[in-house]
């Protein structure tokens, strides 16, 4: 996960770049790992301070609704490490049952005149929407490094009372420090 980043090993009061492969004393000494579009230095001490924040916390949409009135998926709160409040709220069909899923990889597969902008499907959750069509799902984000950088795809769809389907756009959402 670290390719196409620049290491640097801190050698008596320089820093060295390393070439090739993280250093093997990267585990010992403190290094400096340049991302090769934002060059933000990241920080590994793992004598005792990690700092590993550099990673933008973020959603983006992709694809298209399908539906009308245009369904929508939303992020409430940014995906950060130890963020309690995250979520992603639907703003669908009123008083309905709808369905947020999350994949860890984008897809494109008609369904009817709609479209589901998921790859295999890593979690669903069922949800009944209010009198306004929204409705809730409660992602409190550990505070985990492993998290850190993880991109996960979200949609939501409900089928309405004459049958029709009606999808979200998809989001793309990174977690972030």
């Amino acid at each position: 996960p670290l390719a196409g980043y620049g290491f640097y090993e801190l050698v008596g009061t320089a820093w060295q770049q390393s070439q090739g492969l993280p250093p093997a004393s990267l585990f010992g000494v403190p290094a400096l790992v340049i991302q090769p579009v934002r060059q933000s230095p990241l920080l590994v001490d793992i004598g005792g301070t990690r700092e590993l924040f550099q990673v933008l916390p973020g959603a983006t949409d992709y694809g298209s609704s399908c539906g009308q009135p245009r369904p929508v998926l939303m992020p409430r709160a940014l995906p950060r490490l130890g963020a309690v409040d995250f979520a992603l709220e639907v703003a669908i069909e009123p008083t309905a049952i709808a369905a947020i899923a999350l994949s860890a990889s984008q897809g494109s597969t008609p369904a009817g005149s709609c479209t589901v902008l998921l790859g295999p499907l890593a979690d669903v959750f069922l949800l009944l929407t209010d009198a306004r069509g929204r409705g809730r799902w409660s992602l409190p984000v550990p505070f985990a490094a492993p998290l850190l950088g993880v991109t996960a795809f979200a949609q939501a769809g409900t089928i309405r009372g004459d049958g029709s389907l009606m999808t979200t756009q998809g989001l793309q959402v990174v977690v972030g420090g």
